[in-house]
């Protein structure tokens, strides 16, 4: 009987022995994490110096070729990390004008692989100052002393992750907001003799450009103090032009270098490349730091100038509510590039990949792009996106140069010659970029109590008869190639094909004769019968080998008298079908999976409170590693149940089935459903049921297992008969020839 703070301690339907198993291997289980239902946002940050020892090629502009000649100012790479129930989202920040030259994965999977992080948990991002190394890995073509920096890189940004991870502690989160005119949009007209205007770089002032400047302090939970502080602000780092050959992290590492200053008390400021491929520093593409007479350099005047209304903002930033998980999504979008040539309209264009991630702490958001996208872009996706603040970061995860909206293209300049996307690509990215924001916004809505989530009226799902229409009373379906396990209950030893039960035969667990009930049932049906005082039910459990997608299709009635049942059939996922891994998806009531060691679904009646007559109405009871939490505090599992349903007839047999479909990992494409007598009651699609492709839907439990505390009834007697286990849809079985 599903509730969303049921604090009951379930049945599992297993042995005692398999018990003492679980709970010898509890401490493995949930390894570092608080006491169960306790869910505490964590963060920590760490710095480390990147910046070159020697001489090395820079980056960012064709005409530089000369190795640099000094250091103006040091890079850095700054990492803030974060953690609650398991789910750990890192954000980088580098001194660097990005990842070209294929750098992006061999840097992303070091740092993956040494910190033990998920794909979609890493935001690796540049500053683009164009003031810094150009990273490369190619030994044959790249320059040595680049390659060695590179090199060292990877080990750098490996210790940073892992130093910000070892330095996390409870936390809050506070957001704050400014707004700089540091940056001016880049795509000056000029005009020809001939009165034709074109786009050169320049400076174009009139076009309005989203100037605000992005922040979010990380405070320790104990007292307020900052731990890290990250601001995000749209503008090439380009104030230095490519007559420069001084190492220096130009406006955002001048801007986070004033304000570690500032602050003091070892805080972190790690800066981020909003959407700003059109946006250039006001004062750009300069020769060198100009300080004759007084003047004050112009890379470090709009670095200042930036930094100072970061801690402005600061000043009146306000905590976010701190209630909300953390997800995140990451994908690889291959978007429509440019025709292969000039005059062949017709001919296919390539595809350009670009990767997204998208992710959330609580309300605020971060979106980094692998690319350099238009102003126009970052404002759009902030509009769309369900979460406040948004940040949206570029030069992150990748490097697929320019994106640019489909009006810019006639305009022409040298974003539009250079890109190599097609004009329709930048609106494919706002609307993926919607989509994946909308996700992770809607899993923290874990499961569906009131079905307006649920498929079932439009779904493509099949209904009525399935394979098994074609065995009369389901006589000889074990041998239908879908079938991966059947039980008719026609065996008198019918222990013998089940792995595990809970319930003494004879008394718990019999055997009886329903056939005059229902034709299409044997000669014998299992009868399980909890009596209150003496037990509390019973059931039984098979592994199986798991398929992609598990179907389970059972035949059930309850006794005139059942009262509400507390648990009946699940499904659960393991790490394996030996040792101790088969036992990895029991147990754990009240505790939120991590993804990589359980999952269940279980098909229950539900009997809202008392509302609904007894045994209730259907309903899926689900955990998995996205399950909202319960009002206690605690993870109790999710319900997903249609609007409106009937309530369970007692006294009749009832064919039930539902189906659930693994996810892939990483992605949240799977689903569950359910059918009452052939037909379709339930449907949800986009449940993100695994992290680990080694977690497999691999054990069913049948049972009827009750407590005093829903159950009045001192007698409780439910019947089961025909359960098969399948690779694809069963429907009810086949009706006896004439």
């Amino acid at each position: 009987m599903p509730s969303a703070s049921r604090s009951i301690v379930p049945s599992v339907g297993f042995s005692s022995l398999a018990l003492l198993a679980i709970l010898a291997g509890a401490a493995t289980l949930l390894p570092g994490r608080f006491a169960a239902g306790e869910s505490v946002l964590k963060a920590g940050a760490a710095k480390v110096d990147i910046t070159p020892a020697e001489p090395v090629h820079l980056a960012g502009y064709a005409s530089r070729k000369d190795p640099s000649r000094g250091v103006h100012d040091p890079l850095s790479a700054r990492a803030v990390a974060f953690e609650r129930d398991g789910r750990r989202l890192v954000l980088v920040s580098t001194d660097l004008i990005g990842f070209y030259g294929g750098t992006a994965e061999p840097l992303r999977n070091a740092i993956l692989e040494g910190c033990g992080l998920e794909p979609e948990a890493l935001f690796l991002s540049a500053i683009h100052t164009h003031s810094a190394p150009s990273l490369t890995l190619d030994e044959a073509g790249g320059n040595p002393s680049n390659v060695v920096y590179t090199k060292a890189l990877r080990e750098k940004l490996v210790g940073l992750v892992r130093s910000a991870l070892a330095n996390m502690e409870p936390a809050r989160i506070f957001r704050a907001s400014g707004s700089a005119p540091v940056g001016a949009n880049r795509r000056e007209v000029v005009r020809e003799e001939s009165g034709e205007a074109r786009i050169v770089l320049g400076r174009n002032p009139e076009v309005l450009t989203d100037r605000e400047v992005q922040v979010l302090k990380v405070a320790r939970a104990s007292d307020r103090s900052a731990i890290a502080v990250l601001f995000a602000y749209a503008t090439h780092s380009t104030s230095l032009g490519p007559a420069n050959y001084l190492v220096s992290g130009d406006v955002h590492g001048l801007a986070e270098q004033f304000l570690e200053g500032y602050l003091e008390g070892g805080v972190i400021a790690a800066g981020f490349a909003g959407a700003s491929g059109d946006i250039d520093p006001w004062f750009r593409v300069l020769p060198g730091f100009q300080t004759a007479r007084g003047w004050i350099p112009e890379p470090i005047l709009l670095g200042t100038m930036l930094g100072e209304e970061v801690a402005a903002a600061l000043e009146k930033s306000r905590e976010l509510p701190d209630d909300g998980p953390i997800r995140s999504r990451i994908a690889t979008l291959e978007l429509p590039g440019k025709p292969g040539g000039e005059g062949s309209p017709g001919s296919e264009s390539p595809r350009v990949p670009l990767t997204v991630t998208v992710a959330r702490i609580g309300s605020a958001a971060f979106v980094g792009l692998g690319c350099e996208a238009f102003d126009e872009i970052g404002r759009a996706i902030k509009a769309a996106s369900p979460f406040s603040p948004t940040f949206v970061i570029t030069h992150c995860n990748g490097a697929s140069g320019y994106l640019a909206p489909e009006r810019c293209y006639p305009e022409g300049g040298y974003e539009i010659q250079s890109t190599r996307f097609a004009p329709s690509a930048a609106k494919i990215v706002i609307a993926e970029v919607a989509r994946l924001l909308a996700e992770i916004r809607a899993a923290e809505q874990g499961g569906d109590p009131d079905g307006k989530r649920n498929l079932a009226p439009k779904s493509d799902l099949p209904r009525g008869a399935g394979f098994a229409a074609k065995f009369e009373a389901d006589r000889g379906i074990s041998k239908h190639p879908a079938v991966i396990f059947a039980d008719d209950f026609e065996a008198e030893d019918f222990l013998e094909k089940w792995d595990d039960s809970r319930g003494a035969k004879g008394d718990v667990l019999d055997l009886v004769d329903c056939s005059a009930e229902s034709p299409l049932l044997g000669k014998r049906s299992l009868r399980v019968t909890a009596t209150l005082g003496k037990n509390t039910g019973g059931g039984l459990t098979k592994w199986f080998e798991p398929a992609p997608a598990v179907y389970i299709r059972f035949y059930v009635k309850f006794d005139p008298s059942c009262d509400y049942i507390h648990h009946f059939v699940t499904l659960r996922a393991n790490k394996g079908l030996r040792g101790g891994d088969r036992w990895s998806g029991f147990g754990g009531a009240g505790v939120k999976p991590q993804g990589h060691e359980r999952f269940s679904t279980a098909l229950e009646p539900w009997g809202n409170w008392g509302r609904w007559p007894p045994p209730g109405r259907w309903n899926f009871y689900s955990y998995w590693h996205e399950m909202a939490r319960s009002p206690d505090g605690k993870y109790w599992g999710n319900a997903f149940r249609p609007a409106e349903a009937p309530d369970i007839r007692r006294g009749v047999w009832i064919c039930a089935e539902f189906l659930l479909r693994e996810n892939t990992p990483g992605k949240p494409d799977g689903e569950q459903a359910f059918w009452i007598d052939g037909e379709l009651v339930g449907h949800w699609k986009g449940i993100s049921w695994r992290k680990s492709e080694g977690l497999r839907a691999n054990a069913l439990t049948l049972e009827s297992y009750v407590t005093e505390n829903w159950t009045k009834n001192p007698r409780n007697v439910v019947y089961f008969d025909n359960l098969v286990i399948a690779r694809e849809y069963i429907g009810p079985a086949g009706p006896p020839r004439s």
